[in-house]
């Protein structure tokens, strides 16, 4: 079992990709994405995907966040 530090650096990475598929696993359906644009309720895997999907794919290119990393060390050092 990952440590929760590991799991959370895996969430980022997952996010950082932008790929619906990488995302999708960190979520129990059913799940809710909550949004600046509203609240995204997905039933099942499949929901999930098409949620997650559409919303990387709807944001705008300079809204999403990635993890600035300290030098060699993978520990996010915060938000830009």
């Amino acid at each position: 079992m990952p440590t929760p530090e590991e799991a959370l650096r895996a969430y980022v990475e997952a996010f950082e990709t932008l790929d619906a598929d990488a995302v999708v696993p960190f979520y129990h359906t059913p799940c809710m994405f909550i949004a600046p644009q509203g609240v995204f309720v997905a039933e099942g895997v499949d929901a999930a995907r098409g949620v997650a999907s559409r919303r990387i794919s709807s944001s705008p290119p300079g809204s999403r966040g990635t993890c600035a990393r300290r030098s060699s060390n993978s520990k996010c050092a915060g938000w830009r």
